[in-house]
Formats: structure tokens, C-alpha cells, sequence
């Protein structure tokens, strides 16, 4: 193993143990002698790889949830043209599908302690990630809705309700999924059948009839779609969860 190599896994050693101590403990009450004992090496290196307890905390924002990162996102989106049903439904599919393999019990500890604290870095991963996903959604509903395909009183509460339900079922899915009270909650349900409920029900309140017609997607359209997702989530402090989303929703939304 490298000099550099050695160092790598050394700094991912420790980010791995400030995540548990920040899940468990809040920004406030982590210690770096904590940090320090659970990553196995001692203070002195811990503060070689971070400066303070509060470099280490933007860190493990930035190394599991991509925070503060937006590097380019390199996309060749195969040629076609899309009806606004069909954007819609590969605009679903993408976020369910990262968000469901993104989910860490963890991460949302450490969300929840981030706003008990006075949102140190929620309002910031709120503005870089949700509000570019909410704007471009309801760009993509106004669309259907000129287009004559949808019909919804006030998109933007349609993009909201659609994205809350989304969150509540990725959360209670990581912090009670191995427990009787998700069984509770959601019975049996799969992410699966989350997914296809979700496009059902979104098609079934955009139709001005209340029929539900699901849009078909060219295959190749989504092997290419899922490959992004595996990009993403396998380099997700990279920053490429928003690049990817605005890149695909650029193709997206283009006048058919």
C-alpha cells in the first residue's frame, strides 16, 4: 500500500467514526478523544487530518452527503424526445431510487441533531439539493399542464407533497426498517412497490379524468438512467447528486 493510499484510508477511518459520534452525539456533545478512540489512532492525528471539530463535522457532510461539493457531471443522454408524462416519470424514478440506496440510519441521526442545533448545515444541504429538485419539478408539472396532459390546482404543492412522502418513507425505512414498528407502519410494502405506488398515485392526481395511465420508457432510456444512480450513490461526495439531477432534467424538460 502507498504512502498516499495508507493516508486515504486513514482520514476514511476516522470520518467512519466521527459519523457514528456525531449520529450519536449531536455537533455539540461529539469529542475528538471519542473520535479519535473509536477510529483507532490517536488526537494528534485526527487534528493532522482536520483542523477543528468543526472541519471534521462540514467533512462528513461533504463525504456522505456530497454538501458543499458541485463538480461537473459528464452526460451523453441518448437521443429522444419526451412527452412531459414521460420526463416525469424518469424524474421520480431517479430520486426514489438515490435516496432509497443513499438512506443511512446515521446520516439521519445526524440531520435531526444538525436542526436541534440550529441547522448548521441542513439549511444549506436543503438549499443545494431540494430546492433546485423543487423548481425543476414544478418547471416539468407547468409543462404538462400547457401541454394538456396534467391538470393540478398549484404544482408547486403537488412537487411538496410528492417529495414529503418520499422523505417520511426513506427515513422511517432507515431508522425503524429492521424493526415491528416499520412492519407497523408501512405492512409489507417492498421499495418497489413504494416506487410504482408513487408513480401510480402521481399520475392518478395530474390526470384531469382520474385515470391512471403510467408512461412507457424506452429501455435503454432507463439502463441509462440506473447507471447514473449507481454513479452517483458510489460517488455521492463528489457532488454529483445535484450535477446529475440538473443534467438529466436538462434533457428532461427540453421542448419535445
Amino acid at each position: 500500500m502507498s504512502d498516499t493510499e495508507a493516508k486515504e484510508k486513514t482520514k476514511e477511518k476516522i470520518l467512519q467514526a466521527a459519523k457514528r459520534e456525531f449520529a450519536e452525539n449531536g455537533f455539540a456533545g461529539t469529542k475528538l478523544d471519542a473520535v479519535a478512540r473509536r477510529a483507532g489512532v490517536n488526537k494528534a492525528l485526527v487534528h493532522y487530518y482536520f483542523a477543528s471539530k468543526e472541519e471534521l463535522y462540514r467533512q462528513v457532510h461533504i463525504r456522505f452527503l456530497g454538501v458543499g461539493q458541485h463538480n461537473d457531471f459528464f452526460v451523453v443522454f441518448p437521443p429522444v424526445e419526451l412527452t412531459p408524462s414521460q420526463r416525469l416519470y424518469i424524474v421520480i424514478y431517479y430520486l426514489i431510487k438515490i435516496h432509497v440506496q443513499m438512506r443511512d440510519r446515521d446520516l439521519f441521526r445526524i440531520v435531526f441533531w444538525d436542526i436541534l442545533e440550529g441547522s448548521r448545515f441542513c439549511t444549506e444541504a436543503l438549499r443545494e439539493h431540494r430546492v433546485p429538485q423543487v423548481r425543476i419539478i414544478e418547471r416539468l408539472i407547468n409543462e404538462g399542464i400547457e401541454a394538456g396532459e396534467f391538470d393540478v390546482p398549484n404544482s408547486r404543492l403537488f412537487v411538496m407533497f410528492l417529495l414529503s412522502f418520499m422523505d417520511v418513507y426513506v427515513m422511517e425505512s432507515g431508522i425503524f426498517g429492521e424493526q415491528e414498528m416499520f412492519h407497523e407502519l408501512y405492512g409489507d410494502c417492498s421499495d418497489e412497490e413504494v416506487l410504482n405506488f408513487t408513480l401510480h398515485a402521481a399520475f392518478k392526481v395530474l390526470r384531469k379524468s382520474g385515470d391512471v395511465h403510467i408512461p412507457e420508457i424506452p429501455r435503454g432510456i432507463m439502463e441509462f438512467v440506473d447507471e447514473i444512480v449507481e454513479k452517483v450513490v458510489q460517488d455521492i461526495s463528489q457532488g454529483y447528486f445535484t450535477a446529475a439531477f440538473e443534467k438529466i432534467a436538462e434533457v428532461m424538460t427540453r421542448s419535445s
